[in-house]
């Protein structure tokens, strides 16, 4: 039994929180006489004088309680009676009460005690209560039922009354020691201060706080303490001397140094051959169990007296963790509602009497139903003991370590073999904890989430072990206990032969994701989350001591370790061993092996896993696949897949090629994605071994390629962070292969592959760069490249064909250009060079050809490009030429293709877009006119040209893409007037775009009926801007003064020989370009320049640069940097470039502009031909407004008037149908209805026929009288006159509709209105004050 605490420590006192004094009593006189005077003598006696107070001393708040006065009411008292103590009879006057008690007797006494012993103030605690007994205890449930409403309130008011004041009295304890508390941890810098004493106090309020059931209070205080201590221990670690300090601990734990020395002992009794069968089981003793199996009691906390090992500071810092861990275990588990039974297992002792040992311990039977647990803070209780068992590792380790010191037989011990003891005892303790708690923390609502993913995942076994439909065998279960339902995998009994295990039958994780989810409880996923990351904890146990003891390699990371310590070439080591085989597989393990032993190993499960591999990798898939089930359910996907590659590896150490392979395939992606690089190739590399023992070569080649990638790709960045500056060395990439995938390998399992199989080239060469210039032979035409790389493919590689594609970036439509190796390339790890040849030309070099627009644009008739072929110096025996659309809607009409000059002669163009041809002599130019057609309107078309030609050196190719603008660049407006026999056509061209035009002719052509006079231009150049076009004026007239014909030709043709302003501005550059590289060295490489100057010239074309340029007649060319010549230059050897650029350097030194000329010849000039058609007229009318002079008046002045007099005038109109078709005009001639109307301004009156109908035929004159009165003096215009037919204002719809024009020959004629009076006598005022009179006037007339 625990001792009591030490003197000194209090803690939560274990007196009363509540007196209570009974009293019954009949009547107010017997109350008043004796029962009154009882209960004040026992309330002084049971008070404390300062509770009457407003504040206690601190000894009283120590022991602090509240008292109470329950007045028992007889079964025989009436307790139907009203509350109020009245008389029956009418004459009585009822008096109000305010007490709720029915019974008048015992009404008034209660009274009486609440008068007496209750405060009178408002805040005053009610301690009076009143309860009615049964007269029989049996029939008391029964008599209760029986009360009235009233009576059943007097046991809930007790209730109340009791909670309220045990609460109060407890809350004046804990406040107390609250106070009691920070007062001992201000103290804790002070000398003396000691951590192990401040505990066992402040635990004392976390046990008060347990007692009264406020657990998560008490909890909170273990964290606090937990914390605490952690500090302590933290603090005398940077200190390194622990005897220094207040507070001491011991130095190692009892039970391990004990499990030590009876570890080294049974190694040693095994290494003199001893006959000791390795120990299947935990010693028969309950001692020596709690020894060599001390993590299996781990929330044991009476196993030792641990309060006062901690008060007399002679507990390890193990066992302190221990226990502040299991305290807080106990409370989270009854948080979750989870019973905790304590059973004590006595043990008697035969020897000299009755000494009793009492050994405890803590156990969790399953509860009876399972939806009372709260699975979110069981899971919490799980995530507690992971981080604590992970935490107190390393604790563990430093407990056995010092014991190693303190322990004298370790003294001639081999030191290999302590150390793999040490580890022994620590794996074991981890298991055996892990196990605890796994067993203690089971659920069976998460066992029927778990149970058929483990049917899918865990291999089937016997009937004999299906134990209730997949529930978990109780391994290592302790007789006396009871037993409790879990999850934890089962390995009780001794694994089966391999020959004997079948399968799982599921190969795929979509098998295992897509099962149907079953109904879980809240809190079931974190659960099952936490258990997940605990067995994994375990499970990582079981991977040590297996590596450790056979060289067994069970995970990913394992195998990965194995990688990383090969030499340079990796033997075949067989995985997959059998008891049979284990010293061979052990002496061939690629880790070094440390001396083998199980002493120190107490967990059953671990000894049955280390007696073969068999029984490992049973074991560790067993566990395995349990945590692979948690994790499913708890939605840790990544942790899941994790777990889904340590069973795949197992798979393969177990041969089952199928389902290991199905694995790794799904697996790939997740661990490609995420850049586990060392993993994913310790992957790769073993699903290809799975691949080639299931004889699938094609998906063999496949993944072995990728693996050979990856794997390359790693140890070359390896050895870039070891190795700088050792690039230029190639011997230094002779890297050894850290896969078992060779190239020779997969080249040779290729054989059978029906189809090719292509991967990216950047995955196994590395610093893959061309050159920056080609070369050119003098002898033939073709150019050659320099293709440099690295391999990183640690192997000699003979490489068939290599091939090189340049791809254009600068066009719209991309365009290839294929460059090939000769013969076969042996390429070596490391750098290589490997020369590539083309036969295809580029632009600019020896024959090159060109594609534009034909110069001649007919508008009426279909357009034309024209392709030019200029041949360089080696003649050209035959060829042919192939032209592509590269525009939506384009058609190339090659079967129309016109040669423009003599010497080129085609022979065949049959073929749509092919046209074969003879020869052409070096420097020779040939042009071919070639119609096109477009189905929609575009403003360029894209046009891609293969020049296919044979000369005395070989077959070449020419290739290019040229983008033609069709888009005419002037826009042209015409306005006709119309005259009595001729009409007057007003042309005005302006450009289309910002782009300034200069025309050089322009008239328009006449024909046979009709004859057109147009104004000179040949002898003048005109520039056309955007706001400044060409106008001009062409007359119209019928030849021999009439029709000529019944139909006369109305078409006409506008002709316009112009050139757009950039064209020219372009030419005038490239003259004096090629200019400055003629006869030198660098005349071959101006066609290769001139798109550079073309494109850097066309940069600065803005609206407001080329106006500039044609107005001061001179160009702005700009710096070399401007131009951007670096990068053709490029391209070119180096002592050229650096050449050429000083020249060009030079050239824009000296010529910062150049004068643009003004000659015809630089660029070619497009002749444009516009039909313009002669309009048609019905009726024309010739309209005149005259002036009627008056003969009786007299005239001043030609064409001025006096105002104030009204204007006689005459409107004559002539009617004709001159310009009218002849047919229509020859034939019946009707008479037509009109409509005139007079329209004037505010300047004038209209006085006559303002609006007038009239009927004209060919040649009539009709004549109007008006009169106009003058509205003010001065110039004015006079009135517009409107005609027009007079079906067409009725609205008439069956009327045909009449054409008429109106050339109104007073349209701009002004009429000179001046001042009636010819003659004014004015008086002005003598005194100069600015006044006057007016005398006499007189008129004009007059």
């Amino acid at each position: 039994m625990e001792k009591p605490p030490a003197a000194g420590v209090t803690g939560l006192r274990r007196t009363p929180y509540l007196k209570i004094y009974l009293l019954q009593c009949s009547d107010v006189d017997t109350y008043r006489a004796s029962s009154r005077q009882l209960v004040r003598e026992w309330i002084k006696d049971h008070t404390p004088s300062g509770q009457s107070s407003s504040k206690l001393n601190k000894q009283e708040n120590h022991d602090a309680f509240e008292w109470l006065i329950v007045h028992v009411l007889p079964a025989s008292a009436d307790g139907s009676r009203p509350s109020s103590s009245i008389k029956t009879d009418g004459n009585a006057e009822k008096r109000p009460t305010s007490t709720r008690w029915p019974s008048r007797s015992s009404s008034s006494v209660i009274e009486k005690i609440r008068s007496d012993f209750n405060g009178t103030s408002k805040n005053a605690v009610d301690r009076v209560a009143q309860i009615q007994l049964a007269e029989r205890p049996e029939e008391e449930s029964v008599q209760i039922k029986r009360q009235s409403q009233d009576g059943q309130n007097w046991w809930d008011d007790l209730m109340t009354k009791l909670k309220a004041l045990i609460l109060a009295s407890f809350d004046l304890r804990v406040s107390q020691y609250e106070e009691d508390i920070k007062e001992k941890e201000m103290q804790r810098n002070l000398p003396g201060w000691n951590f192990n004493t401040f505990f066992v106090l402040k635990e004392g309020l976390a046990m008060g706080f347990e007692n009264i059931g406020l657990l998560e209070d008490a909890l909170t205080v273990y964290r606090e303490l937990a914390v605490g201590l952690r500090a302590v221990i933290d603090e005398q670690d940077e200190s390194g001397d622990r005897n220094q300090q207040t507070t001491r601990f011991s130095v190692y734990t009892d039970e391990l140094k004990a499990a030590f020395e009876q570890a080294v002992n049974l190694n040693r009794r095994d290494d003199h051959g001893l006959d000791s069968p390795r120990p299947t089981a935990p010693h028969k003793t309950t001692e020596e169990a709690q020894v060599f199996d001390l993590g299996s009691s781990i929330l044991d906390t009476d196993r030792k007296p641990f309060r006062n090992l901690i008060l007399e500071s002679n507990i390890s810092v193990f066992d302190f963790q221990c226990y502040v861990y299991a305290r807080q275990m106990i409370l989270l588990l009854r948080l979750a509602n989870v019973l905790v039974q304590k059973s004590a297992l006595i043990k008697d002792t035969t020897s000299n009497g009755s000494d009793v040992t009492s050994a405890v311990s803590t156990h969790l039977p399953s509860p009876t139903n399972d939806e009372f647990i709260n699975h979110l803070i069981l899971a919490e209780s799980v995530e507690l003991s992971t981080e604590f068992i992970a935490s107190v590792t390393r604790t563990v380790r430093e407990d056995i370590r010092n014991a190693i010191k303190q322990s004298e037989n370790s003294q001639d011990a081999d030191q290999g073999i302590l150390d793999t003891i040490h580890d022994n005892l620590t794996g074991s303790w981890t298991f055996s904890a892990s196990q605890c708690i796994l067993e203690m923390t089971s659920s069976s609502s998460l066992s029927k989430q778990l149970d058929p993913l483990l049917r899918q995942l865990k291999p089937s076994t016997g009937p004999a072990n299906d134990n209730d439909g997949g529930q978990a065998t109780d391994v290592g279960h302790r007789d006396g206990l009871p037993t409790r339902t879990s999850s934890l995998p089962s390995n009780a009994a001794k694994p089966k032969s391999m020959s004997q295990e079948t399968f799982p039958s599921v190969t795929s994780l979509d098998a295992v994701r897509l099962l149907p989810p079953g109904t879980t409880h809240p809190g079931t996923p974190e659960l099952a989350a936490q258990r997940g990351d605990l067995l994994a904890l375990a499970r990582r146990v079981l991977s040590n001591i297996g590596l450790r003891h056979g060289g067994w390699q069970a995970s990913l990371a394992d195998v990965a370790s194995t990688l990383a310590v090969q030499e340079d070439e990796m033997q075949d080591v067989n995985l997959s061993d059998d008891s049979t085989q284990e010293k061979t597989a052990a002496e061939e393990s690629p880790i070094p092996l440390t001396a083998s032993t199980t002493a120190g190993i107490s967990n059953t499960q671990l000894l049955s896993a280390l007696e073969s591999s068999s029984s490992f990798y049973a074991a560790y898939e067993d566990i395995t696949t349990t945590t692979l089930a948690c994790y499913v359910v708890g939605d840790r996907k990544k942790a899941a897949e994790a777990m889904t590659a340590d069973v795949a590896i197992i798979r393969f150490q177990l041969k089952d090629y199928s389902v290991a392979a199905s694995y790794f395939r799904q697996l790939a992606p997740f661990y490609a994605k995420d850049d586990w690089s060392n993993l994913e190739i310790v992957m790769l590399d073993i699903y290809t071994q799975c691949l080639k023992n299931l004889e699938r070569p094609e998906d063999y080649v496949r993944i072995a390629l990728r693996t050979l990638a990856k794997a390359a790709r790693s140890t070359f960045g390896a050895m870039t962070e070891r190795r700088t500056g050792s690039l230029e060395r190639p011997e230094t990439w002779q890297t050894s292969n850290s896969t078992t995938v060779y190239l020779k390998h997969i080249i040779a399992a290729s054989a059978s592959l029906d189809q090719p199989v292509s991967v990216p080239m950047d995955q196994y060469f590395d610093n893959i760069r061309l050159d920056t210039y080609i070369r050119h032979s003098p002898d033939h035409d073709g150019f050659t490249l320099t293709l440099g790389l690295r391999s990183l493919i640690p192997e000699d590689l003979e490489a068939i064909s290599v091939r090189a594609r340049l791809i254009s970036v600068g066009e719209e439509q991309r365009s290839e250009l294929w460059l090939a190796a000769e013969g076969v390339q042996a390429i070596k790890p490391g750098m290589a060079k490997i020369t590539l040849k083309s036969n295809m030309m580029l632009p600019g070099w020896s024959l090159e050809g060109r594609v534009m627009h034909y110069e001649e644009i007919s508008l009426e008739q279909p357009r034309s490009i024209k392709v030019e072929i200029i041949n360089g110096k080696h003649d050209v025996s035959k060829g042919k030429l192939l032209l592509r659309a590269a525009s939506a809607g384009l058609r190339l009409h090659t079967a129309e293709a016109v040669v423009q000059d003599s010497e080129f002669e085609i022979t065949d163009k049959t073929q749509p877009g092919t046209i074969s041809f003879g020869g052409l002599p070096a420097g020779a130019t040939a042009s071919v006119r070639i119609p096109y057609g477009l189905e929609s309107d575009l403003r360029d078309i894209v046009v891609r040209m293969e020049v296919m030609y044979t000369t005395s050196e070989g077959d070449f190719v020419y290739a290019c893409n040229s983008k033609i603008p069709i888009f005419l660049p002037l826009a042209i407006n015409v306005q006709d007037v119309f005259k009595q026999d001729m009409l007057f056509s007003r042309f005005t061209i302006g450009t289309a775009t910002s782009v300034p035009l200069r025309v050089f002719n322009c008239y328009l052509e006449g024909n046979s009926d009709f004859h057109a006079d147009s104004p000179s231009l040949t002898s003048t150049e005109l520039d056309v801007f955007d706001l400044q076009p060409l106008s001009f004026i062409s007359r119209i007239r019928h030849n021999s003064g009439g029709h000529t014909s019944d139909l006369p030709q109305r078409r006409l043709y506008l002709q316009i020989d112009y050139r757009c302003l950039d064209e020219e501005i372009c030419a005038v550059a490239e003259k004096l370009f090629y200019a400055v590289l003629e006869n030198t060295p660098f005349l071959e490489f101006s066609r290769v320049l001139k798109p550079t100057l073309s494109s850097a010239l066309r940069k600065t074309f803005s609206a407001q640069n080329l106006e500039a340029s044609v107005l001061h007649r001179e160009i702005r060319l700009g710096s070399f940097s401007e131009f951007g010549w670096e990068v053709p230059l490029a391209g070119l050897p180096t002592n050229q470039g650096e050449k050429l650029a000083e020249r060009l350097r030079s050239w824009h030194e000296n010529h910062p502009t150049i004068p643009l000329e003004t000659t015809a010849n630089l660029s070619p000039m497009q002749h444009l031909i516009v039909p313009v058609d002669v309009p048609q007229v019905q009726v024309l009318h010739t309209v005149r407004l005259k002036h009627i002079p008056n003969l009786a008046s007299q005239e001043f002045e030609r064409d001025s008037f006096p105002s104030g007099q009204g204007l006689p005038m005459e409107l004559t109109i002539n009617h004709t149908r001159y310009w009218d078709s002849p047919r229509r005009h020859d034939s019946e001639d009707p008479a037509l209805d009109f409509c005139y109307e007079v329209h004037a301004s505010t300047d004038w009156l209209v006085g006559g026929q303002r609006k007038g109908h009239y009927t004209a035929r060919e040649g009539d004159d009709m004549s109007f009288s008006l009169l106009l009165w003058p509205q003010r003096t001065g110039r004015l215009l006079l009135p517009s006159i409107e005609i027009h037919p007079t079906n067409d204002r009725a609205g008439d719809q069956e009327s045909p509709s009449i054409a008429c024009e109106i050339d109104y020959r007073d349209q701009s004629r002004a009429i000179f209105v001046v001042s009636d009076l010819s003659r004014t006598t004015v008086n002005l005022d003598p005194s100069g004050g600015g006044g006057g009179w007016l005398i006499e006037s007189q008129s004009r007339n007059s």
